[in-house]
């Protein structure tokens, strides 16, 4: 389970994320919207461990968690860095001795599960959006973690590789992960999450099961201040 509680966070004068409670269970994906500049990412940097808050916890399994990644946590924020001249399997090569007691072969298994083991022996400049993408994935999965924040991971990718990515992650779901992602294809998402949170200038204004029959991109407009680009 993964839970921040009255997270806050200010850049300068401007307020990022305001009081912003959000309780993720096992199994469940959890879809993040807001307009450009609501705190989507400023959370999920939080929760990874790659911002600090100025006030607020991040909690795993009831442990609260001290500023460093949480253990057992995957994600895809902003770009990675790859080395361009290297292969794929060669960039996760290098990257995984971040990571200890990974199991022989983890990472031919996590290309696998991304479709690229015909192309891991490929320089990384050579690869398409799509496929730097599937790598970024093949990093997040590596240490097989129970927790994923993806924070855009179809922006800019053809249909064909996000519902690639969709059917990924309902598979983990039924292995009992927890996914929190934002995606500016809200009805998109609306089609595999089961719970949708709304921040509207770093506070949580919404925060409820998908069920059948919802228009999250109705409930999204009557939430959000205007003026802002959805997301």
């Amino acid at each position: 389970m993964l839970e921040v509680r009255q997270l806050s966070k200010r850049y300068g004068g401007k307020t990022a994320l305001e009081d912003a409670s959000i309780k993720m269970e096992p199994g469940k994906i959890v879809g993040l919207l807001g307009v450009n500049g609501a705190g989507k990412s400023t959370l999920m940097k939080i929760v990874t461990g790659l911002e600090r808050q100025d006030s607020g916890f991040v909690y795993v399994d009831d442990q609260k968690q001290t500023g460093n990644k949480p253990p057992h946590l995957g994600y895809m924020i902003e770009d990675p860095s790859f080395y361009p001249h290297l292969s794929g399997y060669d960039n996760l090569r290098c990257l995984s001795y971040f990571y200890d007691d990974l199991p022989a072969g983890r990472i031919d298994e996590v290309l696998q599960v991304v479709g690229l083991m015909e192309a891991k022996k490929k320089e990384y400049r050579s690869y398409s959006l799509g496929m730097k993408k599937r790598l970024y994935f093949a990093l997040a999965i590596l240490s097989d973690p129970k927790i994923l924040i993806l924070d855009e991971p179809f922006n800019g990718i053809d249909p064909i590789s996000v519902a690639f990515f969709e059917k990924i992650l309902k598979g983990y779901k039924e292995e009992g992960k927890t996914i929190l992602i934002s995606s500016h294809e809200i009805r998109e998402l609306q089609s595999f999450i089961d719970e949708a949170v709304i921040l509207d200038k770093g506070k949580v204004v919404y925060d409820e099961p998908v069920k059948a029959g919802d228009d999250l991109f109705s409930i999204f407009l009557s939430r959000v201040s205007q003026g802002g680009e959805a997301q």
